[in-house]
C-alpha cells in the first residue's frame, strides 16, 4: 500500500447523510458499502462509523477518518481530534480484548489496538535483540576454565603463572533474527499508514535501514513466527511474536483489498468512556434491581437473562444520580431518545426508588441522558424530559429525566489520559 502519511487524511464524520458521501467521496462510499460497514446497506440515511478508510485508487491510495458526531470543529484542529479518535478505538479495543470480549460486530477497532501495541513496544524497549555471548581473547569477562585448558601459561620474574592471552566472552546485542526482521517489516508499513496518528512513532524512515529482511508473502511469515513462538522465552519477546502473527494473520484476510479500521457504533464506546470518566461512579447496583416472575398459579419462574441494566451510577454526598449514556444529537425532539428509552430510564429510577427502605440508597434520586457536544455550552438544548398529559390536565407525576451535554473532545481525552470528570450539574 501507498504511504499515507504523506497527505493527511480527509476529514469527515459519523452520522453524515450517505448521499453527501457518495458525491463528495465515492471511493471512499464504495469501500464502506463493499465492506458492509457503515450500514450503508440499510435504510437509515446517514453514516453510522468512526475510524480510517483507505480506499486503493490507480495511482495511491485515498483515506479519511470519520470523527465522532459533534467532534468536528476547524480544519486547524480537526487532525488532533482524529489522532485522539484513532487512540480511543484503540485503547478500548484493546481493553475489551482484555476482558475477553471483542466489542462489537464488525469490529476492526482491534487491528488499530495490535498497531499501536507493536507501535508502543518499540517506543518503548526499541527493535527486538537476543543476547548472545561472544568469544573473544582479552575483551569481556575472562573465562578461566577454559583459558587454563586452552592456553600455554609463562613463569613470570617472581615466579608467578602469566597468562598472556585470555580467553573471554561478552554479550552483545543480535538483531539478525526472523522476529526482528518481521518486527522491521511491520513497523516500516506502520509509520508509513498510521505514523499520523501514532505521535511516539518516529517517522524517520532511516531507522529501518540496514535490516536484511527476508523477501516472502505474509502467510509464510505468519507460519514461521508460529513456529518460533514455542521456542521463546522472555516475556516481551512472546508478547511481541503474538502481536505481530495478529497483524499478519489480519494481514492474510485482508491480501490487497481496502482497509478500514473503526467501529460501526460509537455508542458503545461514547457509554464506555462516560463509565470511566465520571467522577464518583459506583457499581453493583444491577445486581440489587428486582427480575420479572413469571407466574402460574401458585407456581413461579425466573428468567435470569431478564433483568435491567443501568450504564452507570454516581453517588455524590446524599445525591444518587442514574447515568444513561446516549449518542444522539439532541437538538430536536426527532433526533433525541425515543420513548423506549425515556421508557427505561424512568423503569430505573422506579426500581430503584422501590428500594428505598434498604440501607445505601438515599432519597435524594434523580435520573439523567447524557449527550455527546462539541462544547459544554448548554445554550439552547434540551434540559429535562418530563412526561405531560393533554388537554390541559396536571403535569404527570412521573420522574422526569435531566439531560446534560457534554464535550465529547474532553470526554476523549480524558478517557486517554485516565483523568476523571464532574458530572455537568455537579461542576
Amino acid at each position: 500500500m501507498a504511504n499515507t502519511n504523506t497527505v493527511a487524511p480527509e476529514i469527515l464524520v459519523d452520522r453524515m447523510p450517505k448521499a453527501d458521501l457518495k458525491k463528495s467521496h465515492p471511493s471512499i462510499f464504495e469501500v464502506m458499502e463493499d465492506s458492509k460497514l457503515g450500514k450503508l446497506s440499510t435504510t437509515e440515511r446517514n453514516i453510522q462509523f468512526c475510524g480510517l478508510v483507505c480506499a486503493p485508487l490507480n495511482e495511491g491510495v485515498t483515506s479519511a477518518v470519520f470523527l465522532p458526531r459533534k467532534a468536528l470543529t476547524s480544519k486547524e484542529t480537526d487532525l488532533d481530534t482524529a489522532k485522539v479518535t484513532m487512540q480511543v478505538i484503540a485503547k478500548y479495543s484493546r481493553n475489551k480484548k482484555r476482558l475477553g470480549n471483542n466489542g462489537q460486530k464488525d469490529l476492526d477497532g482491534s487491528w488499530l489496538s495490535t498497531i499501536k501495541c507493536i507501535a508502543d513496544d518499540f517506543t518503548e524497549f526499541g527493535f527486538y535483540s537476543d543476547r548472545q555471548r561472544i568469544r573473544g581473547r582479552n575483551n569481556g569477562k575472562a573465562n578461566w576454565t577454559r583459558t587454563i585448558v586452552r592456553e600455554t601459561p609463562l613463569i613470570g620474574n617472581t615466579g608467578n603463572i602469566v597468562y598472556t592471552n585470555v580467553l573471554t566472552s561478552r554479550a552483545q546485542d543480535n538483531h539478525d533474527n526472523f522476529l526482528t526482521q518481521s518486527q522491521a517489516v511491520v513497523l516500516k508499513e506502520i509509520t508509513e499508514q498510521h505514523g499520523w496518528w501514532l505521535p511516539a512513532l518516529s517517522q524517520d524512515p532511516s531507522q529501518f535501514q540496514g535490516f536484511q529482511t527476508e523477501r516472502i508473502d505474509n502467510k509464510l511469515r505468519l507460519l514461521k513466527l508460529e513456529a518460533l513462538l514455542p521456542n521463546l522465552f522472555s516475556n516481551r519477546a512472546i508478547r511481541l511474536t503474538k502481536y505481530l502473527m495478529d497483524y499478519f494473520k489480519r494481514k492474510t484476510r485482508n491480501g490487497k483489498s481496502a482497509l478500514l479500521f473503526g467501529v460501526d457504533d460509537f455508542h458503545t464506546i461514547w457509554e464506555g468512556m462516560l463509565r470511566d470518566v465520571l467522577e464518583d461512579t459506583e457499581n453493583g447496583w444491577n445486581t440489587k434491581l428486582p427480575k420479572p416472575v413469571f407466574y402460574k398459579g401458585l407456581d413461579s419462574e425466573r428468567d435470569e437473562d431478564k433483568q435491567m441494566k443501568m450504564d452507570i451510577v454516581i453517588r455524590q454526598g446524599a445525591d444518587l444520580v442514574i447515568v444513561d449514556a446516549k449518542y444522539y444529537a439532541a437538538t430536536t425532539t426527532k433526533n433525541s431518545p425515543g420513548m423506549t428509552d425515556i421508557s427505561k430510564q424512568l423503569m430505573y429510577e422506579l426500581a430503584v426508588r422501590d428500594m428505598e427502605s434498604e440501607d445505601g440508597v438515599p432519597h435524594n434520586l434523580s435520573s439523567c441522558f447524557v449527550f455527546p457536544a462539541s462544547s459544554p455550552n448548554t445554550d439552547g438544548k434540551f434540559t429535562a424530559i418530563k412526561m405531560g398529559y393533554e388537554f390541559n390536565r396536571p403535569t404527570s407525576k412521573l420522574p422526569s429525566i435531566h439531560c446534560y451535554y457534554m464535550s465529547i473532545i474532553e470526554v476523549m481525552q480524558a478517557y486517554l489520559n485516565n483523568t476523571k470528570i464532574h458530572l455537568p450539574n455537579h461542576q
